[in-house]
C-alpha cells in the first residue's frame, strides 16, 4: 500500500514538474529598410525661327516685241505722234517712243533693277505704273498727261531697288520724246525672306529613391536556443527537486505511521 502511494505521489510530481516547467518561446520581428523608386519625366519644347533671303529672275506676263531673254535686250517699237494744232498743219510729228513690261508682284518682295542704254550720251525715262495709272499713260497726249507714277527714274543707267507696296499687275515702262534707235539692256531679280519655323524637343528623366521601414513577423513561434538555454534549463530543475523532496517526505511519514 505504501509503494502504490509512494507511485502516486511520484506521478503527481512528474505532472507537475511539466506543468510547473517555464518554456520559453520567441517571436521574431524582422525589420527591413526598403527603397521606394520614383521617376520624374519633364518634357521641354523650344522653337527657333530662323529667316532666309532668296531670290528669283523676275517673270513676265508680256514682254516687249523684240526681247530677248538670254541677253536682256530690246528696242522701242511703239511710237505715239500728235498733230502740232497750228492751222494748215495737218501732219502728225513722232513725240513719244517706248516699250513697257507687265509682271505680278507680290507684296513685300524686292525688286532689284538694272537698265543700261547701247547709245551714249542718252537717257531715258523708266517708269512702274500701276493698273490705273498705265491706263492713265496710254491714254494721254504722248504720255504728258501721267500725274504720278510708283517710280521714276531718268538716266543712261541705274541701278535700284524697288518694294513691292501690294500685290497685284505693274507695267515696267520704258520711254523718251527723242527718237532712240539703240537698244535697251535690262534685267531684274525678284528678292524676298521666308520665316522658318523649327521645333525642337528635349526630355529628361529624374530618378527618386525613398527609403522606408518594412516590419515583418513570422507566423510561427519557437522555443529560444542561444547561451541563454542552459542557465534557464539549470533554474528548471529546482521546482522538481522540491517537489520530489515533498514527495520522498510525504511518503517516509506516511511509512512511519505503518
Amino acid at each position: 500500500m505504501a509503494h502504490r502511494t509512494t507511485f502516486s505521489i511520484l506521478l503527481t510530481c512528474s505532472l507537475l514538474t511539466m506543468l510547473i516547467t517555464p518554456r520559453v518561446v520567441s517571436q521574431n520581428v524582422v525589420t527591413s529598410t526598403e527603397v521606394s523608386v520614383t521617376s520624374l519625366t519633364s518634357t521641354m519644347y523650344s522653337t527657333v525661327q530662323t529667316s532666309s533671303l532668296l531670290s528669283q529672275p523676275v517673270h513676265y506676263n508680256l514682254t516687249p516685241s523684240d526681247y530677248d531673254s538670254r541677253t536682256g535686250t530690246f528696242k522701242l517699237s511703239f511710237t505715239e505722234s500728235t498733230n502740232t494744232g497750228f492751222i494748215g498743219d495737218f501732219e502728225d510729228y513722232p513725240c513719244l517712243f517706248y516699250d513697257y513690261f507687265l509682271l505680278n508682284a507680290t507684296s513685300g518682295h524686292t525688286i532689284h533693277s538694272h537698265f543700261q542704254l547701247s547709245m551714249v550720251g542718252r537717257a531715258i525715262t523708266f517708269l512702274i505704273l500701276n493698273p490705273q495709272q498705265f491706263w492713265g499713260f496710254e491714254h494721254s497726249n504722248c504720255g504728258w498727261g501721267l500725274a504720278s507714277s510708283m517710280l521714276h527714274v531718268y538716266a543712261p543707267s541705274s541701278d535700284f531697288d524697288w518694294v513691292v507696296p501690294a500685290s497685284g499687275q505693274y507695267a515696267l515702262i520704258f520711254a523718251t520724246s527723242v527718237f532712240y534707235s539703240g537698244q535697251v539692256y535690262y534685267s531684274a531679280q525678284d528678292y524676298y525672306s521666308v520665316v522658318q519655323s523649327q521645333t525642337s524637343t528635349s526630355t529628361f528623366t529624374s530618378v527618386f529613391g525613398i527609403p522606408y521601414v518594412a516590419l515583418s513577423t513570422p507566423a510561427t513561434t519557437q522555443p529560444i536556443s542561444s547561451s541563454l538555454g542552459s542557465e534557464n534549463e539549470a533554474f528548471s530543475w529546482i521546482p522538481i527537486i522540491l517537489i520530489l523532496g515533498v514527495g520522498l517526505g510525504i511518503a517516509l511519514v506516511l511509512r512511519r505511521r505503518r
